[in-house]
């Protein structure tokens, strides 16, 4: 498979993430002025607990690291990243059976990852990219946010209706 290094604009329309091989990866679809775009990430999710809990045995693979950050409260924060989402979620489960606090462990990685760079739907894109099924795929390309306005072809509507009534929500 043929790469090219390419700087695209791509305005992001749908977003997923998974586990694979104890890797956390986030998945964003986006169209281009040159069609479909796939763009894939390998991820550390993260959660944030107070730094004066020092004696934390979470019993799956974690890195802890100090951040300049502080919770509500005002108190320093831990960050604390994981392999996979999933070890991060049982990982908050035992903690709150343990009544200690996380802070944006309900985070979903694809929001967060977006939140952080400053990223709604317009976007840049920059790195190595192959064709695979007529999709332009890209995977860990430097990504940074854009005014852009794609021309769009399809539109879908989605209504929410109470089955009793027919009311809208």
């Amino acid at each position: 498979m043929k790469k090219n290094e390419e700087k695209l604009n791509v305005f992001l329309i749908s977003d997923e993430w998974n586990d694979f091989n104890n890797q956390n990866r986030l998945i964003f679809w986006g169209v281009s002025d040159k069609g479909p775009v796939k763009i894939i990430y390998k991820n550390r999710p993260v959660f944030f607990i107070d730094r004066a809990i020092k004696a934390l045995e979470i019993p799956f693979p974690n890195f802890r690291k100090e951040v300049d950050l502080k919770s509500f409260t005002l108190n320093p924060v831990d960050a604390i990243y994981f392999n996979t989402q999933n070890d991060l979620l049982r990982t908050v489960e035992y903690l709150d059976s343990n009544n200690i606090c996380t802070y944006e462990s309900d985070i979903n990685p694809t929001r967060r990852f977006l939140m952080e760079r400053g990223i709604n739907a317009p976007s840049t894109i920059e790195g190595n990219s192959f064709i695979e099924n007529g999709v332009l795929i890209f995977q860990n390309p430097k990504i940074s946010p854009l005014l852009y306005s794609p021309k769009l072809s399809i539109a879908s509507l989605d209504i929410e209706t109470n089955a009793s009534d027919n009311s809208l929500y």
